[in-house]
């Protein structure tokens, strides 16, 4: 799966991220102006919004009459990734599940019992990097991890 397929499903999975609301970024196209990317800095009443293009407030509705208008929506982060995986699997119904430590280690969990009681043992696969948050700038193998497992 392709990085731009894995961020299609990751928007489907938790469609939040494509609400109109502050953090989501617009791209719409003018006449001599080209096409602009804006992000949503405020949301006022009557579904007014304003951008980071001076202090106008803009109806984006209106924007999108007779332009080329696209919502590409909010940057998707760590905690947007989690709840897609979550939104994906079903952990409760296996003893084998994903999860991520404090370092930003994706790890497999696998409960296994024993006679005396449960072993668990954790298998460490990929790792986010916890410096820059956005899924555009983590690793290719990071990437791909995440488009393999929502696939």
């Amino acid at each position: 799966m392709n990085h731009e397929t894995t961020i299609k499903r990751i928007q489907e999975l938790v469609p939040s991220v494509m609400a109109l609301e502050f953090g989501c970024e617009v791209m719409y196209k003018t006449s001599g102006w080209g096409r602009n990317k804006y992000t949503i800095t405020k949301v006022m009443r009557d579904d007014k919004y304003r951008i980071n293009r001076l202090d106008d407030i803009y109806d984006l509705e209106d924007m999108a009459y007779g332009y080329d208008f696209e919502i590409l929506g909010k940057p998707i982060t760590l905690a947007v990734v989690m709840l897609a995986i979550a939104t994906e699997y079903n952990p409760k119904n296996t003893s084998t599940f994903l999860n991520i430590d404090s370092n930003g280690e994706f790890c497999w969990t696998t409960t296994t019992d024993l006679r005396g009681g449960t072993m668990k043992v954790i298998e460490p696969i990929i790792s986010w990097n916890l410096s820059n948050d956005n899924f555009n700038d983590q690793s290719e193998e990071t990437k791909t991890f995440i488009g393999v497992l929502l696939n």
